[in-house]
């Protein structure tokens, strides 16, 4: 493209200077300097300078080669150079660039336009192979960058607003904003109003009607027995218009006078007819009556006269004499002392006796029923065998007292008189009528000071083998303990079972009623704590929290499986859960013997005493109440021991054989828990505590009382209706129901029960006695 060009110059400047020698012309057609030679001539002539050929006309050119031409190489660009210069060849020309013209008009009056200006290649222009001009021939730039003014112009009106009135002539309006565009950059606003209003419902508003007052009233339509007086009233206060509603109601108002009813003389009414014969023979009477009520005498006026009744005989033939029974006698003595028998009474048919053709007696001489069809007593049979460490001091054999456990129910409390003697084998016999299903367990209650210690404890029921207990009970003195009687000795269904690692949480608790130990065995006091309340199951968390509740054997899977326990105590928010060991005897009430057991100079428990008094057993337990410990001990007959944490090292130093009348002996303790019973133990009703109520309530089923004694009266309401437990709440209200025993602890314990009647939704709850 740049050869064409030069060729173009060339050519022009060839022609131009052809035209001022055309003297010369000649030489020209003579060296052939046509148009097509001479761009031959010209490449070639550019070729030498480009390898290093010197000009005699004074051009010069890059050189591209370092090799110097040869001497042949010279004389044929020699040669070329005279060519060239013969057809008016000269050296190249560079172009160079005019001055810009001046800037073109803006393409826009304001918000941004553009404007250009141009240059050209003439200054020079390029010749002879010369260069181009480098660089652009146009530039631009903006203008009017001031954003553009903008007039203001109305939207549409918008809706009408709701009339002002709905009648009688009322206004509304409707709006429009000016921003249809809103004026900007110093525009003008909108022309006019923005608010536009006209008139609406301009009709009558309706006048509904009312009524005057009523008039006065009429005169009475009669002087007695009731008459009828009215008034009226016209619709005119105001009358209605413009549509108006009409008055409602009627416009008279009627009401009775002068009812004093009006005098009415009496008459009689006809003879009714002859009523039976008093007798159907040896002579009676018969009657008949009318009455003075046609009309009866009324409001003054007079009574009928003459009798109301006419008697006359009838009937007078003698009679015959029908038979007639003499009252049953006494029933005969029943057949069966229990379990259904029969027993029979007769009468005579002499009061009187038939006579004169009269009828004999109809029906039976004798009747015969069903006597002592209760149930016969279930009759237990329990033998004992003793260990010889026990404690009798002579006297009577009875004061030991049994109830029987099963799996319905237990039976009544029962002195289960025995020929007991230290070490031996006895019997004794209760009978009782309740029905207790398959035998569970014993109840033994000890009314006094002889101190038995049972290892084998035998039943038969109805001659039957029920069951054994084996072990080492020890039932102290005024001491009640509950054991277990296995059926099958063999394979023992109780003990305390694992249900597994569940987990719990903050947001509700599997299982309530947490307290927290601080023990070297939390299983073993959650375990106790439980059996102490009569639960069957807990859970022992974190290794020292211990939680249990009536309902635990249906809430502990609330929350699902868990794999955080360790060590069978549980771990973070994670439970190990329990059934309690149901093989090993319970004490419900008294102090617990736990045995003789070994002490020295280090002491197993610390903080001993010295007593001198005739009851050290009884002194010292007094003095542990008093410290608020659970577990004391008797040493020498005058030493006391008692510590907080006496329940975990008393068996420091393993079993003692020398303790003597539960005394302890030479450094050997007579081990014992609190909570002796009274000397003359109560029977009946038991102080359960006290315990919370919400609205939803624990126990159902609640009266309100009204007397100084609401404890005797809710237990009196609930032995009426066969319930074994109630609760006194805010010393008047009584709740009683056949689930009591399972739900009173619900909300768990409180401390705002008071004198044994309840507080604000507290319950003192009580069992009820069978004295």
């Amino acid at each position: 493209m740049r050869i064409l060009f030069l060729l173009t110059i060339v050519l022009t400047a060839f022609l131009i200077v052809g035209a001022g020698r055309r003297d010369k012309g000649k030489k020209d057609k003579a060296v052939g300097c046509t148009a097509k030679t001479l761009k031959k001539a010209i490449k070639m002539y550019d070729s030498c300078l480009h390898k290093g050929f010197k000009s005699s006309l004074g051009c010069e050119h890059e050189i591209s080669v370092k090799k110097p031409l040869s001497k042949g190489n010279v004389k044929k660009c020699e040669k070329i150079e005279l060519k060239a210069d013969a057809c008016g060849h000269s050296c190249p020309t560079d172009g160079g660039w005019s001055q810009f013209s001046e800037w073109s008009d803006c393409s826009a009056e304001c918000a941004g336009g553009g404007q250009s200006r141009t240059r050209t290649c003439t200054d020079p222009a390029p010749a002879f192979g010369g260069e181009l001009c480098l660089g652009e021939d146009i530039e631009t730039q903006g203008c009017n960058l001031a954003p553009c003014s903008v007039d203001g112009e109305w939207s549409e009106f918008g809706n009408w607003s709701d009339c002002s009135a709905v009648c009688g002539g009322g206004s509304q309006f409707r709006l429009r904003d000016c921003d249809n565009p809103a004026p900007a950059e110093g525009g003008a606003g909108c022309e006019g109003g923005d608010t536009e209003t006209k008139d609406c419902n301009t009709q009558h508003c309706p006048v509904d009607g009312n009524w005057s007052e009523f008039g006065d009233w009429s005169s009475c339509s009669a002087n007695c027995g009731g008459g009828k007086q009215y008034r009226l009233r016209n619709c005119n206060n105001p009358a209605p218009k413009y549509s108006g509603v009409e008055c409602e109601g009627v416009d008279s108002d009627t009401a009775d006078c002068n009812t004093t009813p009006c005098p009415v003389d009496g008459d009689w009414s006809s003879f009714g007819s002859w009523s039976e014969c008093s007798v159907e023979c040896g002579g009676g009477f018969q009657s008949r009556a009318r009455s003075c009520d046609k009309p009866a005498p009324a409001y003054g006026g007079v009574d009928c006269e003459g009798f109301d009744a006419e008697v006359q005989n009838c009937n007078t033939d003698p009679c015959p004499v029908n038979g007639h029974w003499s009252p049953f006698g006494e029933w005969s003595g029943c057949t069966a002392e229990c379990g259904g028998g029969t027993r029979i009474r007769i009468r005579a048919c002499d009061r009187p006796a038939p006579a004169f053709g009269g009828a004999d007696c109809k029906g039976e001489s004798s009747l015969t029923n069903a006597c002592n069809t209760q149930q016969c007593p279930v009759t237990y049979e329990f033998q004992h065998r003793t260990s010889a460490k026990g404690k009798w001091d002579g006297g009577a054999f009875s004061g030991y007292f049994y109830t029987v456990i099963g799996t319905l129910g237990e039976t009544a409390e029962h002195d289960c008189e025995a020929d007991r003697e230290l070490g031996g084998t006895e019997s004794c016999v209760i009978k009782d009528f309740t029905d207790i299903g398959d035998i569970k367990g014993l109840r033994i209650r000890n009314s006094g000071d002889n101190t038995w210690r049972f290892v084998k404890i035998s039943v038969t029921i109805d001659g039957v083998y029920g069951g054994m207990y084996e072990g080492y009970t020890s039932v102290d003195d005024y001491a009640t303990v509950t054991i277990h009687i296995m059926s099958d000795p063999a394979n023992p269904d109780c003990g305390r079972k694992s249900l597994g690692c569940w987990a719990d949480s903050p947001a509700g608790r599997a299982i309530e009623g947490g307290i927290r130990f601080h023990s070297d065995n939390p299983i073993d006091d959650c375990e106790r704590y439980a059996q102490e309340r009569g639960f069957s199951v807990f859970a022992v968390q974190y290794g020292h929290e211990c939680f249990t509740a009536a309902n635990a054997e249906e809430t502990f899977e609330k929350f699902g499986d868990s794999k955080e326990c360790s060590d069978g105590t549980g771990g973070s928010w994670s439970s190990n859960v329990y059934f309690a060991d149901t093989c090993k005897p319970s004490y419900e009430c008294g102090r617990q013997s736990l045995g003789c057991w070994k002490d020295t100079l280090n002491r197993a428990i610390k903080g001993g005493v010295r007593f001198n008094s005739e009851n050290p057993v009884k002194d010292c337990e007094q003095l542990a109440n008093d410290e608020g410990f659970s577990v004391f001990a008797v040493q020498f007959g005058t030493e006391c021991f008692t510590a907080s944490n006496a329940d975990r090292t008393y068996q420091m130093y393993g079993p003692a054989e020398n303790c003597k009348d539960g005394r302890g002996g030479y450094l050997s303790q007579s081990v014992y828990k609190t909570g002796s019973c009274p000397e003359t133990p109560e029977c009946g009703r038991k102080n359960l505590g006290c315990w919370r109520d919400d609205p939803l309530r624990s126990i159902q089923g609640g009266i309100r009382l009204t007397s100084d004694n609401p404890v005797e009266d809710c237990e009196k309401y609930a032995v009426e209706n066969g319930y074994a437990v109630f609760a006194v709440q805010s010393g008047r209200d009584c709740f009683t129901a056949d689930n009591a025993s399972n739900m009173y602890q619900m909300y768990g314990p409180s401390e705002k029960c008071v004198d044994g009647k309840g507080g604000t939704w507290a319950q003192n709850v009580y069992k009820a006695g069978d004295c």
